[in-house]
């Protein structure tokens, strides 16, 4: 998948997930990950940065 494939067809169905949905895709995509030996530590890395940013971006802004 190239990163525009990325960017047009998987982002903009990510953002509309909720957490469940979002953990239910993550699990999906390194289970393909490893079948078709993509790096999963490179996926796993992704995967928490969207997850963080999405999910998790309100409550870091009090933190600091």
């Amino acid at each position: 998948m190239t990163y525009s494939e990325f960017c047009d067809q998987i982002a903009p169905s990510v953002l509309e997930m909720s957490l469940e949905e979002f953990k239910e895709f993550r699990e999906d995509v390194m289970h393909e990950a490893g079948k078709q030996n993509y790096s999963k530590k490179f996926m796993s890395a992704v995967l928490d940065m969207i997850y963080g940013h999405l999910f998790f971006k309100d409550t870091a802004q009090g933190v600091a």
